[in-house]
């Protein structure tokens, strides 16, 4: 979705980074947020707005 649509699955919950890998967003979490747990996951977001 990412390299097609520009839509990042996995997003930070504390700042507006996203990437289409989860592990990439918990990694940026510890380093940017000291805390691994800030991956949202935004498919049901990314379908809702693919299916209107």
């Amino acid at each position: 979705m990412a390299k097609d649509l520009g839509i990042n699955r996995y997003a930070c919950r504390y700042c507006t980074f996203g990437h289409d890998r989860s592990q990439s967003v918990q990694t940026h979490g510890k380093r940017e947020h000291g805390i691994e747990d800030c991956v949202e996951d935004r498919i049901e977001a990314s379908v809702s707005i693919l299916n209107v």
